[in-house]
């Protein structure tokens, strides 16, 4: 089965579409909503210059080629942005031309970092996971660590942590990916309901010392679509992006999943921030990498339709 959001209890709040209301160019999508030790939230939000045209092909809106860039801001208690600001990767160290994609909030030592997607020509030519780590203001990137990968001509996206670096593995990722301590623990186990799973948001840890969190598997429609402006037929590439909660154990393990949901439509949904916030848990997702949104879902809806991976 596959739900809306609403159908499991949700709610969808509208968070930005622009970064700069006055400039139409930059979008504002794949929020990642984090919680500091403190009990406070704040969200980093990737800006892109491109937008996807109905037949799925990537537009250009400024500069030649596709560029990212991130802002971050605090969040009031009704969940608005606050201070929002451009994070400057100038004293970095590292060449970014095209910039890290999809930045992963996360409170660790007593400030925020964020992992993301590094992919220069200069230095990383396949997508490869990084680390960037922010000054105590959460103003610019001091340093970037980028992770060397498992697979040289695989990209490695999408790498999920917890908010407390968890005692038996670092990262894990697709169906049932677990790094530790730059090794492979292991890879897709043989299941039909894991092996066509990705990573999303970094995992919340539950009381039971396990791990909740949110992945995705990405189904894609091609065909043929006459464009009338060029008088010609195009490649059409449809994308529908399908999220589960997913637990896992204290290794890393899945151990339940919930039925397939999306948020608005079928089309492209990111979730890209994973918090728990009093009763609740927030989901932040972009919609068609153009505009942010969070998710509102009890904790009760969310662990009640949980069920064993090998019963799904």
């Amino acid at each position: 089965m596959v739900y809306t959001f609403k159908e499991l209890g949700g709610e969808v709040k509208y968070l930005r579409r622009l970064v700069d209301k006055d400039d139409k160019s930059w979008s504002a999508f794949n929020p990642s909503i984090g919680v500091s030790d403190s009990g406070s939230y704040a969200v980093a939000i990737r800006s892109s210059n491109y937008v996807i045209l109905p037949h799925g092909e990537l537009h250009v809106t400024v500069g030649g080629t596709i560029q990212n860039k991130v802002w971050f801001a605090e969040l009031s208690d009704e969940l608005t942005l606050q201070n929002l600001r451009q994070i400057d990767f100038s004293q970095c160290g590292t060449d970014l031309t095209r910039g890290i994609e999809d930045p992963k909030l996360l409170w660790r030592d007593g400030k925020w970092l964020f992992t993301g997607v590094a992919m220069e020509k200069t230095h990383t030519r396949v997508a490869r996971n990084c680390v960037c780590y922010l000054n105590k203001d959460a103003t610019k990137v001091e340093k970037i660590e980028i992770l060397p990968g498992y697979e040289t001509k695989k990209p490695e996206k999408n790498w999920m942590t917890a908010y407390k670096k968890p005692k038996n593995f670092d990262y894990v990722y697709d169906g049932n990916g677990i790094v530790k301590d730059g090794k492979i623990i292991h890879r897709l186990r043989d299941n039909k309901n894991l092996s066509a799973l990705r990573g999303n948001a970094h995992l919340v840890e539950l009381g039971d010392g396990t791990y909740l969190g949110v992945m995705h598997t990405l189904y894609v429609t091609r065909g043929k679509k006459y464009l009338a402006e060029r008088f010609t037929q195009v490649d059409d590439v449809h994308k529908e992006y399908r999220h589960r909660f997913v637990r896992f154990n204290e290794d890393g393990w899945v151990i339940e999943i919930s039925d397939e949901f999306f948020f608005v439509s079928r089309d492209i949904e990111f979730v890209n921030g994973f918090v728990a916030k009093d009763d609740n848990y927030i989901l932040s997702f972009g919609r068609e990498d153009v505009s942010s949104h969070l998710g509102i879902i009890p904790q009760t809806s969310v662990h009640a339709m949980l069920k064993s991976i090998d019963d799904a």
